[in-house]
């Protein structure tokens, strides 16, 4: 059942974000296009514009993606009408949840990598192409690799909090959407909190997290990258797994 909620998730929300993907790899084409050719003035102006414009359709997508994530995705087809034959089925809690979640996970990968592949198609050229290979060579591209695992887990742990003030949120008689956003954020401050405490916990017992707190410059290793990275993981588990147990007490659909 699982799987056929998933796909029924993915389905929804990829058909609203293709639009998003086909538009911006429209403009990545363009881009390429007029940022690479010799030409007067006004082409090379219109190449920045497209280029400038490309860089918005990122932001876009990512903040549809997150809209239509917490909204559409959660907010609705957990809380409205059309969720209702959902509940009425025999579908665990646990697996409406653990659908929207994986839904999450495999549509921001696919963002990102959206994201990725228009920016390559928008700039490349021969001797970028050689700069970055020297770039993601070596310890500075597993440094990057680390790095985009890292912002990848904040941006799934960023969407969870959404569903747990959401989740909150619907419990509540009245002001259910002015709460929703509210326990969305207590929810993303304390998991902040909880990556800070950790952190000052680890600087206590290794130099390499002390640099963090007294030093202004300071080349952060792969090692305290990739400890905060788990412990993000952790908290996005056990997360899942209140929110889960918050679904099984009940859901008041609208």
């Amino acid at each position: 059942m699982l799987g056929k909620l998933l796909k029924y998730d993915l389905k929804g929300i990829l058909k609203f974000l293709s639009i998003f993907y086909v538009i911006t790899l429209f403009f990545s084409g363009l881009t390429h296009f007029f940022i690479n050719i010799e030409s007067p003035y006004i082409v090379f102006l219109i190449g920045r514009i497209l280029s400038g414009t490309l860089i918005s359709f990122f932001i876009s997508t990512l903040i549809n993606q997150l809209m239509a994530l917490w909204i559409k995705l959660f907010a609705t087809g957990v809380y409205k009408d059309k969720s209702y034959l959902t509940h009425t089925l025999p579908i665990r809690k646990a697996d409406i949840y653990l659908s929207k979640l994986l839904t999450s996970i495999i549509v921001s990968a696919i963002s990102v990598t959206v994201i990725v592949v228009t920016a390559f198609i928008a700039y490349y050229s021969e001797e970028r192409w050689k700069l970055v290979k020297q770039f993601l060579t070596g310890e500075i591209g597993k440094t990057i690799t680390i790095l985009v695992i890292f912002l990848f887990l904040e941006l799934i742990n960023l969407i969870q909090c959404g569903y747990t003030g959401i989740i909150l949120g619907h419990k509540c008689n009245s002001g259910k959407t002015g709460l929703s956003v509210l326990f969305s954020f207590l929810a993303y401050t304390v998991s902040q909190i909880i990556v800070l405490l950790f952190t000052a916990a680890a600087a206590l017992i290794s130099v390499d997290f002390k640099a963090l707190f007294v030093s202004r410059q300071v080349q952060i290793p792969n090692s305290v990258l990739l400890t905060i990275a788990a412990v993000y993981l952790v908290i996005i588990i056990v997360n899942a797994i209140i929110n889960i147990k918050l679904l099984e007490k009940g859901v008041d659909i609208e």
